[in-house]
């Protein structure tokens, strides 16, 4: 899809652009499945990484808050 998109950009046709982005796939399959793992790597990445901001990081922080205000202390022993 983006060798396509590459192609387009160079002011070609769109069924040029097509047989020849797909030329390139078919052409090249080491550096096609290469650039799937990256791309689905960066994409995780990306995904935890918004998971990590907006959910974790303010759960700890909540957790860490809850502790200082209800004991004064970062630690909360248990009181027998």
């Amino acid at each position: 899809m983006l060798t396509t998109f590459a192609v387009l950009s160079r002011d070609r046709s769109f069924v040029g652009s097509l047989s020849t982005g797909y030329t390139w796939v078919v052409g090249n399959p080491t550096h096609s499945t290469t650039l799937i793992f990256v791309y689905a790597g960066l994409l995780l990445l990306g995904a935890v990484s918004v998971i990590g901001l907006v959910i974790i990081v303010p759960a700890l922080l909540f957790t860490l808050h809850e502790g200082v205000v209800r004991d004064g202390t970062l630690h909360s022993p248990s009181k027998a």
